[in-house]
């Protein structure tokens, strides 16, 4: 029968943890739980898999603690000693193994007790995954430290591009749209990396407010509330409303022609046009039955550009067009056919 010491081992609080140099990190939870979200630089050595995960729980549920503790520590007993191997590996002399679970509890406590039986320096993190949730919660729910600059415009006036732009010269940015992995249209999915999961969204814009905590603003692309599975924190909506306000103003020859290169140019060769097909269904209501008719036909003759066109005019600027927005909301208007020179004007602008 194995047996666990019950050794003291140190402990760290998250906010140590994310501070500190000088540690390894060390997640021990399931694939599937490191997946969802994790510490930001943390390295994944579960003592479970998913499925033994799911064994144990089942366990606990049905025949209580005990019997979980000792069905985890039979799955755990003939791979022990190559999870130590994995570990022990990261070892570093300048900094200490760090481990933690989802509480802080029997998982990093008994890997970390192992390590300690064979003197490998190692400590855990108070409270485990559930105290870094608590903090990121916290700070995407409550007031940012900085003010938000808000760019809007049309779609495809090139606000995204404007805000690389701006972050190539220096100025603080966040790219909600890169951070969920959509772009919030009913086409938004298409060409991007969907995020893992809505904590992991907030552990990276937790990340961005905290990079950014001591700067006067923060340049950002106005966003409705949902983008794609996404959900974007009241306290975000808030403080978007209250920023300061930036229209961008583009001729319609050119948001066509950015769309195209974007969706259409870069696989014109490859391109399946079906992808659009259900995207347009599911906001077929919206747009008419003659709109839609005709999108469907453009996209059938693949006149792309005559696609996106109708797209833009007959739908989506009617759709920014209803926000209650007036001409003295906005600071600064800017109307220009290059994102980089629109990227300029805003800089000069926030130098003045």
């Amino acid at each position: 029968m194995l047996i666990v010491l019950n050794l003291m081992i140190s402990a760290i609080s998250v906010q140590e943890a994310l501070s500190s140099k000088s540690i390894t990190l060390v997640d021990v939870r399931a694939p599937i739980e490191f997946k969802e979200d994790h510490i930001p630089g943390a390295i994944n050595i579960p003592l479970l898999n998913d499925e033994e995960r799911h064994l144990v729980g089942c366990t606990y549920k049905s025949k209580g603690a005990v019997e979980a503790k000792k069905l985890g520590l039979e799955l755990i007993a003939p791979q022990l000693n190559s999870k130590i191997q994995s570990i022990i590996k990261l070892l570093k002399d300048d900094k200490k193994l760090t481990l933690y679970c989802f509480r802080g509890g029997l998982r990093s406590n008994a890997f970390a007790t192992f390590l300690d039986l064979i003197d490998v320096p190692v400590q855990t993190i108070s409270g485990g995954y559930k105290s870094y949730r608590q903090l990121v919660h916290s700070q995407v729910h409550e007031l940012y430290p900085f003010k938000l600059v808000v760019l809007y415009g049309y779609t495809g006036c090139g606000k995204t591009e404007i805000l690389k732009i701006l972050e190539e010269k220096g100025a603080p940015m966040i790219d909600l749209e890169e951070l969920a992995g959509h772009r919030g249209s009913a086409f938004g999915h298409i060409g991007m990396t969907p995020v893992r999961s809505q904590k992991y969204f907030e552990t990276l814009l937790y990340s961005k407010i905290k990079q950014f905590s001591h700067q006067p603003y923060v340049f950002i692309e106005g966003e409705s509330r949902g983008l794609g599975s996404i959900t974007l924190p009241n306290t975000l909506m808030m403080a978007m409303k209250n920023g300061e306000k930036i229209w961008i103003e583009t001729p319609i020859q050119y948001r066509v022609q950015r769309i195209y290169d974007q969706y259409f140019r870069s696989s014109l060769e490859a391109f399946d046009p079906d992808i659009f097909l259900q995207p347009l269904m599911i906001i077929q209501k919206k747009l008419g039955s003659q709109l839609y008719e005709n999108l469907k036909n453009s996209l059938a003759q693949k006149d792309y550009k005559t696609f996106i066109s109708q797209l833009l005019l007959g739908y989506y600027d009617k759709c920014y067009f209803s926000k209650s927005f007036t001409d003295k909301d906005f600071r600064l208007s800017t109307s220009v056919q290059e994102p980089l020179y629109a990227a300029h004007s805003i800089l000069e602008n926030f130098s003045s």
